[in-house]
């Protein structure tokens, strides 16, 4: 926290217009990346999934073969030799099928769930807000510190003059009187 505000105090600082464009970007990217934040969007859009139709569709094939061996014996013609016959037959099989469901009432359970995924993420906006508040002053705060600290330090610089010069007088004058 501390170096995100020290940075944020030089930005302001130092080139206003360039380091504001970059403050104001890097506020944007965290509040777009955020995960938190994005979770609680993804939750509101599973919410809102309720008030739509599921749609399901499944598709099976395959192939079967059968082969059918008959005998049959020609009882006048032949009746010590048996007559074999075989019949072979290629099947294909599909099946298709498609289902649609749409809920019309499940107690309420998908309006509330939305309205709260909605609340989850406008808490999460306005907890945003405070933190990006937050990270202004502090940045703000911090500046501020820094132009007071050097204010302090220029003034004590001068006093350490002027005490210098005092010594250097006394010394003079005490020289003088010996």
């Amino acid at each position: 926290m501390l170096e995100v505000v020290g940075t944020a105090a030089a930005a302001v600082g130092y080139g206003a217009t360039a380091s504001a464009d970059t403050l104001e970007w890097a506020i944007v990217q965290a509040y777009q990346n955020k995960p938190s934040h994005n979770a609680r969007r993804c939750a509101r859009l599973q919410a809102l999934s309720g008030y739509r139709p599921k749609f399901s569709v499944t598709a099976t094939g395959g192939f079967n073969y059968f082969r059918e061996l008959n005998k049959s014996i020609n009882q006048q013609a032949f009746p010590n030799f048996p007559i074999y016959t075989s019949v072979g037959e290629d099947l294909g099989i599909r099946q298709f099928g498609a289902t649609a469901t749409q809920t019309l009432f499940n107690g309420f359970q998908t309006a509330n769930r939305t309205r709260q995924a909605e609340s989850q993420v406008m808490g999460a906006r306005e907890t945003l807000r405070i933190t990006g508040q937050q990270v202004l002053l502090g940045a703000a705060t911090a500046y501020m510190n820094l132009l007071r600290d050097q204010a302090i330090l220029d003034l004590n610089r001068r006093n350490v003059e002027v005490l210098t010069e005092q010594l250097k007088q006394t010394r003079d004058r005490l020289m003088s009187a010996r």
